[in-house]
């Protein structure tokens, strides 16, 4: 063997016995992988499917308007998830307790990426897409971004390249935001991805708005605290919500809760929620 290639083979030898990567100068850094799972949507509706510990894969509602994921009781029985205490949630659309209790969750994936374990109020759900709800709260520390196009949400490390140059909106009772302009008035509104209704408003603005008509009452809302009366009524001009704008659309009206947007106009957009924050984005979709 030549000596130039006994010493090229001595210097390997040495470096793997070292525990040393060879020619480690001329490698490139390899980038930190994102936590990315499916996002699976419809005009009114998200879901990712999740796993409870060694459990079958089942389908969760990703849901940005809760602050505290939630279980279905027949299913929390079917893989014995245990009561730790009285339900301490409450329904934000109705203001009243949401009956049940707490559990504490361990072992949750969804596609791989691990949920941080922590506790969830156990409610007589009454889903048939769904055995529970999931939200930003279960990425603390980190961005969490909707992206509807590709039909994922990323877990992104809170850094300022990953956040966007423009300030957030400040979040509403804790719960993601955006404001809304109406014909007259500017208001925060919450990004709830588990509303299928588009626009939502407290009753009480509605003498406050150009409405072709009064509201007319047309069904009943359904929330985790229970049902309230739903009327709608058309508002006369344009409302913009980040980059959608509605030409006088048809607006739900409910008798309490915040207003609210919902998924057919949020799918329009990039969601990006800084839940330690308390701060959120929208942001045109990126092909």
């Amino acid at each position: 063997m030549p000596r130039s290639r006994r010493r090229a083979v001595a210097a390997l030898s040495f470096a793997l016995a070292c525990g040393v990567a060879p020619f480690a100068a001329a490698q490139a850094p390899v980038a930190p992988t994102i936590p990315t799972f499916p996002l699976f949507s419809t005009h009114n509706r998200s879901i990712v499917v999740a796993r409870f510990g060694d459990a079958v894969p089942v389908p969760l509602v990703f849901d940005t308007g809760t602050n505290g994921n939630i279980v279905d009781i027949a299913y929390a029985e079917q893989i014995g998830l245990p009561e730790v205490g009285p339900s301490k949630s409450v329904d934000g659309a109705t203001g009243r307790p949401i009956p049940g209790f707490t559990t504490r969750i361990t072992g949750l994936k969804i596609a791989g990426v691990a949920i941080e374990d922590g506790p969830a109020t156990v409610i007589d759900y009454k889903a048939r897409d769904s055995v529970g709800i999931i939200g930003p709260n279960s990425f603390p520390g980190r961005l969490t971004e909707i992206d509807f196009a590709h039909g994922r949400i990323r877990i992104l490390p809170d850094t300022a390249e990953n956040r966007p140059s423009t300030p957030p909106v400040p979040h509403l009772d804790d719960l993601p935001a955006v404001m809304v302009a109406l014909p007259g008035v500017e208001i925060p509104a919450l990004v709830d991805t588990g509303n299928d209704s588009p626009l939502t408003l407290p009753l009480s603005m509605a003498e406050r708005l150009p409405l072709k008509a009064p509201p007319v009452r047309f069904g009943t809302t359904y929330s985790a605290g229970g049902q309230q009366a739903a009327y709608q009524a058309q508002v006369l001009g344009e409302v913009r919500i980040g980059s959608v704008v509605l030409q006088s659309p048809m607006v739900v009206f409910n008798e309490g809760g915040h207003p609210n947007v919902g998924m057919p106009v949020l799918k329009q957009m990039r969601v990006l929620v800084d839940h330690t924050g308390q701060g959120t984005w929208l942001e045109p979709l990126e092909d």
